[in-house]
């Protein structure tokens, strides 16, 4: 399984990208996997991480899409055991990691929250676990992978569209609004817009405190809080969140 940290709705013009490569390559050395190879627009063809790194440099950072990995065995399927990613066009940067390499807890995603904050904005993140084989990088953007089409697995299908919805409805100039929430997940990084939506008449963060099923909130800067559900309490938390409106991809 993988682990990942994406984080949007923040300003891609602030976001510090020179720093962001620079943490992104100390983070993965420290986990045992230096980067070794890099990627970024207009190019799809992965390049050595040093080679790439100076192309970076000479051009001032100056692309709208930028990947690089960490680990793996290169030309096979899964190519990777870290991954660090940043897109002017998703408005998304994510941290992916193998279970194997980096435990998925609350520490260790609030730990990358904090980091991340450092050089950019989010008004709004998940972190979730997935297979390998579905694609969680993928998923992450709003990308479906290794699921079959909706003839052959209807239950695959309906997971595709809800995927695909959040891509639609994120990039797109109606639909997502700072305070929405993609789905709900083990964590979730929350803004004061989240926190003051309305849920049966209650501000959303005193409908959360009121019960312990309902998660645990951790205010993490004056701008930015985090939300742990507990994975077998979501399928509640989702059902009586759902006639808010406030989740997008049911």
């Amino acid at each position: 399984m993988i682990g990942c940290l994406a984080l949007y709705d923040f300003d891609v013009t602030q976001f510090k990208i020179k720093e962001w490569v620079a943490y992104g390559e100390e983070w993965m050395a420290k986990n045992g996997y230096p980067p070794n190879t890099i990627g970024f627009s207009p190019q799809t063809k992965y390049v050595l991480f040093n080679n790439g790194k100076q192309r970076l440099e000479k051009e001032g950072y100056e692309r709208e899409t930028i990947s690089f990995n960490g680990g793996g065995e290169p030309k096979t399927s899964y190519n990777w055991m870290l991954m660090a990613y940043f897109s002017i066009d998703h408005r998304t940067t994510y941290l992916c990691f193998d279970e194997d390499t980096i435990p998925f807890s609350y520490g260790v995603l609030e730990q990358l929250l904090v980091d991340l904050c450092q050089l950019c904005s989010p008004k709004y993140g998940i972190g979730f676990m997935r297979d390998e084989k579905h694609g969680p990088d993928a998923y992450a953007i709003g990308f479906s992978q290794g699921l079959k089409l909706a003839y052959e697995n209807p239950e695959h299908g309906k997971e595709r569209e809800r995927i695909s919805k959040w891509l639609d409805v994120y990039r797109g100039k109606e639909g997502y609004q700072t305070g929405d929430l993609r789905d709900i997940y083990p964590f979730n990084v929350l803004s004061q817009a989240h926190l003051n939506r309305l849920i049966n008449g209650h501000r959303f963060q005193d409908w959360v405190q009121a019960s312990t099923e309902r998660g645990q909130l951790k205010q993490i800067s004056e701008t930015v809080s985090t939300w742990w559900v507990e994975p077998e309490n979501i399928p509640y938390v989702r059902e009586v969140l759902a006639p808010s409106g406030m989740i997008l991809c049911l």
